[in-house]
């Protein structure tokens, strides 16, 4: 059991961060915020049952359900609601002690305040982006490459990957992914 045997941080941020445009290293501090994942309903409107689909996502999402889901252990579901992190019970009702359910919530609402966040890529290819880095990664931790080829291999691969779904596509559409007004 480790129950009360973890702790919660923010990411700890660098120092130095590079400006990839004037490809150069800036000194400023930066404590970027990452918060990935959960689920997103969707229903074809070619769907014969498109109320039911509805429907089924609205309870699905919605309030009530989604406290319920982010408290449970093994759904995959994240906060996604300020109110998600508002009771502290539900928390504990699901197996954290009250310290350490007002620690999580606490680095959680920090970490949803940073304007710093970093967001899932959300574009296409992003599956492929991601294996080439988790490969990178995994070389350099295993020992199979040192970590600056690693990252070198990753950062080819992703160029190839770029190239191939067309350069001036995946920046127009990452810039977009960036903001809800489309870039």
């Amino acid at each position: 059991m480790v129950r009360d045997k973890v702790g919660y941080a923010q990411l700890p941020g660098a120092d130095r961060v590079y400006d990839a445009r004037a490809r150069r290293w800036d000194v400023r501090r930066n404590a970027a915020s990452a918060m990935v994942g959960n689920y997103i309903f969707l229903v074809n409107r070619k769907s014969a049952h498109q109320d039911a689909a509805f429907a089924f996502a609205a309870h699905m999402t919605s309030r009530a359900m989604t406290q319920r889901l982010t408290v449970t252990p093994g759904t995959g579901v994240n906060p996604s609601r300020t109110s998600h992190l508002e009771d502290a019970a539900a928390w504990q009702a699901n197996g954290f002690s009250p310290e350490s359910a007002r620690a999580y919530l606490d680095t959680l609402r920090v970490a949803l305040s940073n304007p710093n966040h970093i967001f899932d890529l959300r574009i296409p290819g992003s599956d492929r982006y991601y294996r080439a880095l988790d490969q990178a990664l995994h070389a350099a931790l295993t020992g199979e490459l040192k970590p600056q080829k690693a990252l070198a291999k990753a950062a080819k691969e992703w160029e190839l990957i770029t190239d191939e779904l067309g350069r001036d596509l995946q920046g127009e559409l990452y810039r977009a992914s960036l903001s809800p007004k489309g870039g």
